[in-house]
């Protein structure tokens, strides 16, 4: 059971246009959609109905354009306390609203936004990729790296994950950058050119994976620095020769939230039996066997079939 918080900007789970959730969240027609994979996907007004643990598993924030009430933040830390899982996706913009949702757990949405040099697309989109520690245990993020696949951010935060240890969380990097980025933090507009800007820092956190233990269960966060992954718009585009995949991101965060029961990994181990192995000197009999002896079979199979007919 998933709620989705709204009342401040979010974007809404049944918008079929471009800043909507619905492919995601509620198209039943899209196989991969939360809907679809057993999820129950609903929106909460923490305004007009109080949250309620006991009836939501995830709770879901994304960008918000303005601060929780006093009431409403109350209402998000008694969930936390009694051990709800969260996913939360910011966006430039909302650091300030967002970010005491994640201060106890030692995270951060960084100020500014991160740039990328890349001389074919606008500056703002951050071609993240899956990290090597994700890799190693997530045999889709392998595939994504080894196929060159990307999760496309546009106007995405970095995320600082450096005092969650003091505060009792283990962190996972999910998503990264190459080298070759920056955090901008002023106002300058980046247009498309091949030009590549002198401004280069190290790799930044794009998508995050948090758990700490409250009481006897292990309470999960799954963050990210980007919205627009989870929106229709994004999921919909396609750039040119860039090989993009949002579906791995999508069920990794869904599994971890879920504690791996949801979607289902229908995924089987491979044949032991995968490879047929013959020598150099069988080579000869094959090269025989396709080059003359299957297409003197298909000639006699003609001229019989002709005959055949003309006899009749």
């Amino acid at each position: 059971r998933m709620g989705f918080v709204i009342g401040h900007g979010e974007p809404s789970i049944y918008r079929i246009g471009e800043r909507g959730f619905f492919n995601i969240t509620l198209d039943a027609l899209n196989k991969k959609s939360m809907v679809s994979n057993g999820f129950d996907v609903f929106e909460v007004n923490l305004k007009e109905q109080r949250l309620d643990s006991a009836q939501v598993d995830i709770l879901v924030v994304t960008q918000m354009k303005e601060a929780f009430s006093d009431d409403e933040m109350a209402q998000i830390k008694d969930y936390l306390g009694k051990g709800g899982n969260m996913l939360i996706a910011g966006d430039p913009g909302c650091q300030d609203f967002m970010n005491p949702l994640l201060e106890e757990f030692g995270i951060r949405f960084m100020p500014g936004r991160i740039m990328q040099n890349n001389p074919n697309f606008v500056k703002n989109l951050v071609l993240a990729k899956p990290s090597a520690e994700a890799s190693k245990t997530n045999g889709h993020f392998r595939w994504m790296n080894h196929w060159n696949y990307k999760a496309p951010m546009l106007d995405a935060v970095g995320i600082d994950c450096s005092e969650a240890t003091s505060k009792g969380v283990e962190t996972m990097t999910i998503m990264d950058t190459d080298n070759g980025n920056w955090n901008e933090q002023t106002h300058t507009t980046y247009i498309e050119t091949g030009t590549e800007i002198e401004k280069k820092d190290s790799v930044f956190q794009m998508a995050v994976r948090a758990s700490r233990q409250v009481g006897e269960k292990e309470q999960r966060i799954f963050v990210t620095g980007d919205t627009d992954w989870l929106t229709n718009g994004e999921r919909a585009t396609r750039r040119n020769r860039l090989n993009t995949n949002f579906e791995y991101l999508q069920t990794a965060a869904l599994e971890w939230l879920t504690h791996g029961n949801y979607p289902v990994n229908v995924d089987r181990p491979r044949s032991s039996d995968g490879k047929f192995n013959i020598g150099y000197n069988s080579l000869i009999w094959i090269k025989g066997l396709f080059w003359f002896a299957v297409p003197l079979a298909l000639i006699i199979s003609c001229i019989s079939i002709q005959v055949k007919r003309k006899r009749k």
